[in-house]
């Protein structure tokens, strides 16, 4: 699973709570692109800003997207 900017999924709220990035929402806003961006940087992987598998391992949020009651 991916999320950019712009994509709504319940998911999402779980991470930006996680991820303290606020508002809470399912919306994948600005503010979590960009602490997104960060935690690629500090990680070593490519700067997208976008939510995929290896960041939110990286984020310790893989599991929330994996988990169906989301979907």
């Amino acid at each position: 699973m991916r999320y950019s900017r712009g994509d709504k999924a319940a998911c999402i709220a779980e991470v930006k709570r996680r991820l303290s990035v606020f508002p809470v929402d399912r919306e994948f806003d600005q503010a979590l692109a960009e602490r997104v961006r960060g935690i690629q940087m500090v990680s070593g992987i490519p700067v997208t800003g976008v939510l995929d598998v290896e960041t939110a391992e990286a984020a310790g949020v893989a599991h929330l997207l994996r988990e169906r009651a989301w979907t």
